[in-house]
């Protein structure tokens, strides 16, 4: 497992752990499990909410079943989706884990929903500030011009007060954690564009089966590579 940290006030605060560790996913899947923690995730690009329970962990199989969820629009999208992005607590950590190919099983007599098992896994303290997900109607673009590095956009996913968020980019761009972009653009449909520094805390990539992007306003064969940045307005 990998882990960071930033400085606050002087202090280390713990910000995000990955680990591909089947066995060590399998732990904290079936402890939230057992703990009948819900399980969350967004669809249609966050106009629907899927909310459900995971049934059963088989890291051997390589799958996970949950519950249906509440909603049956959001039930539909799933089925419509390679891959989905779920999100739940577990103990003081928050937990987001990628599933792919939901597919409807019976499990104990009851309809629910199978998945293939994560690949990876990713926990983080809650922050100080909580994160707030960017509507699809106010997309946030922010667009990348600075010295020594090749210009692109990246969508803003969700950002705090404090300044940490998401963005999205295509894949062939690496970022590295440290890296400080300089002088970005962030554009508002609402508001005036601001310039701001950008620090990368964290970046990975996520591919669906067929080679197409995952995340919205993004297509092709690359992939989306998903970036935790914190923002210095200039």
């Amino acid at each position: 497992m990998s882990r960071e940290s930033i400085h606050h006030n002087g202090k280390a605060e713990p910000v995000e752990s990955l680990t591909r560790s089947r066995t060590e996913i399998a732990e904290i899947l079936a402890a939230v499990a057992s703990a009948e923690s819900p399980v969350t995730a967004y669809l249609e690009s966050g106009e629907l909410l899927f909310v459900t329970r995971i049934r059963h962990v088989d890291a051997d199989a390589g799958r996970i079943v949950v519950n249906y969820g509440i909603s049956k629009p959001a039930n539909a999208a799933l089925f419509s989706t390679k891959a989905i992005m779920l999100h739940c607590e577990h103990g003081h950590l928050h937990v987001r884990f990628l599933a792919l190919s939901p597919v409807e099983v019976e499990y104990q007599g009851e309809p629910a929903i199978q998945m293939e098992f994560p690949e990876y896994l990713l926990q983080y303290r809650r922050r100080m500030h909580h994160r707030v997900r960017i509507p699809p109607q106010l997309r946030m673009k922010c667009i990348v011009e600075c010295p020594g590095v090749i210009s692109f956009d990246m969508d803003v996913q969700d950002i705090s007060r404090g300044g940490v968020g998401m963005v999205v980019h295509d894949s062939d761009i690496r970022l590295d954690p440290g890296t400080v972009l300089r002088g970005c653009l962030i554009k508002h449909p609402l508001h005036h564009p601001l310039r701001a520094d950008l620090e990368i805390r964290h970046s990975s990539v996520v591919q669906l089966p067929d080679g197409k992007c995952l995340f919205a306003g993004t297509s092709g064969p690359g992939g989306a590579a998903t970036t935790n940045c914190t923002v210095g307005r200039r």
